[in-house]
């Protein structure tokens, strides 16, 4: 990789970052939860299926690589924003709070968004993801579903 390529990427890094720490600063005001501001964020190119993932004991979220592409800017702010309210319902509640419950949904309307359970994009799944689905069926109660996993019961 030339000198002049790494250059742009870790200033093009930079910029990313310091835009994300505007955002957490602006969110950690607003929703009185000083401890946010210490949130790492990190990109995933693991994560096939969702914008993104809190892990809140850690103070960290992780988002899909994907939605640096520009035509994902909304969508960007938003998974940011829901991760974000998570990290912060843990820290004012602890494990006791709801994944999804009333504090994180005040808290997402509170910064703007509509407070979805989850942001499902299919164009941000990866090519590579396995199409192959399992159908299950209960000889009992003769109920179908589909899933990626076999079930074995």
């Amino acid at each position: 990789m030339s000198k002049s390529v790494m250059t742009r990427s870790v200033d093009s890094i930079t910029a990313e970052s310091l835009k994300f720490r505007k955002v957490i600063r602006c969110l950690a005001k607003k929703w009185r939860v000083a401890s946010l501001v210490d949130t790492t964020v990190e990109w995933s190119h693991r994560l096939s299926r969702s914008p993104g993932l809190a892990f809140p004991e850690r103070m960290l979220v992780r988002l899909n690589v994907r939605l640096r592409e520009p035509c994902y800017s909304s969508i960007l702010h938003e998974a940011l924003c829901h991760e974000l309210a998570h990290l912060a319902v843990y820290a004012m509640h602890g494990r006791d709070a709801p994944m999804h419950g009333l504090e994180w949904r005040r808290l997402v309307e509170e910064a703007g968004y509509e407070a979805r359970m989850g942001i499902h994009i299919p164009e941000l799944v990866s090519s590579d993801s396995s199409s192959v689905r399992y159908e299950h069926f209960c000889p009992r109660c003769h109920a179908k579903r589909f899933a990626k996993r076999r079930q074995t019961r």
